[in-house]
């Protein structure tokens, strides 16, 4: 199945809303805790509507909650990166 590049498009753009929005939202400590990422994606529907509504988006797919997981996943490792290096 080929993807609409539109739609493509449209996701990216939703899924770098909502993980500037929770980077934004997030205490420092959790930008650097692994465990960030696993609640992300272990989160339902309900927790990701209510994300979603808060970074002024709508529901998100189960394709844009993986790229917000992605997205976040990188954040914290190059906060974790960056922290190691300082230590």
């Amino acid at each position: 199945m080929t993807s609409n590049p539109y739609e493509e498009l449209a996701r990216q753009k939703k899924a770098t809303t909502i993980v500037n929005y929770l980077w934004r939202e997030m205490r420092p400590a959790d930008r650097v805790d692994p465990e960030t990422l696993m609640v992300l994606r272990l989160s339902g529907q309900e927790a990701r509507d209510i994300v979603a509504e808060y970074a002024g988006q709508n529901s998100p797919s189960e394709a844009t909650w993986a790229l917000v997981v992605k997205g976040i996943s990188e954040r914290i490792q190059v906060a974790r990166w960056g922290k190691e290096q300082t230590a």
